[in-house]
């Protein structure tokens, strides 16, 4: 489970959510499918998170949870 990270931040390019009950779990890919970034984050730090990615496209497991967190993160 630990892939190397390789790329840069700007290369972002899917990002995949794993939704917690206090924390979320992020996995980001580039254009070739290379891991570029993985972290753990605490619910209340989502948003400013997503503030710091390049446009991209976000996926999430299906959870009630899940449209809830689609409302307050659409504007970004």
């Amino acid at each position: 489970m630990c892939a190397k990270k390789t790329g840069s931040f700007k290369d972002l390019v899917v990002v995949g959510i794993d939704i917690g009950k206090d924390t979320f779990h992020q996995v980001g890919f580039g254009w070739s499918g290379q891991l570029v970034m993985r972290k753990q984050i605490k619910r209340s730090a989502l948003n400013a998170t997503f503030e710091q990615f390049p446009r991209c496209i976000v996926g999430m497991e299906a959870c009630l949870n899940r449209n809830r967190l689609t409302l307050r993160s659409s504007p970004l």
